[in-house]
């Protein structure tokens, strides 16, 4: 099964038969049974549409001070694949991929990333991590 597919037919099963519990505890079994399903880092090449641009703040190793994490803020953009249900995004939010370039919304790109273990992460609002293979900007808003 397709990773985009079991999303959201996992998002859509969760909130029809568990409607009134909590969306985190939601999110924490949907991330899970992701995690039970498909092996990570996990390749995917999908169209996505740029939803905004997002600052992280991320641990992040410093190789030459001997292996030490620091904080680092960096920018990504906030992705929604095409396919991408209502539900799933409002429970695991979108794909964020590091980028400087400063694409606006409503910009469309082709892309294959490997999607980091979302178990491993805890974010506010939710999301993805994933790490750019390729990327192609199909249309580009900029200001």
């Amino acid at each position: 099964m397709h990773w985009l597919q079991f999303l959201n037919d996992e998002a859509a099963r969760l909130r029809r038969e568990a409607w009134d519990t909590e969306r985190a505890k939601l999110r924490s079994q949907l991330l899970e049974e992701l995690r039970a399903t498909f092996k990570f880092p996990l390749r995917a090449t999908f169209k996505a549409y740029v939803v905004r641009e997002r600052l992280l703040k991320l641990p992040r190793l410093q190789a030459h001070v001997s292996g030490q994490r620091t904080v680092g803020e960096s920018n990504y953009l906030e992705l929604v694949p095409a396919g991408y249900r209502q539900e799933s995004y409002t429970l695991c939010g979108g794909i964020l991929l590091p980028s400087q370039r400063r694409l606006q919304p409503g910009s469309v790109l082709q892309v294959t990333v490997d999607l980091l273990d979302p178990t491993g992460y805890r974010l506010y609002p939710p999301g993805f991590l994933a790490e750019v293979v390729d990327s192609k900007v199909v249309v580009p808003v900029e200001l």
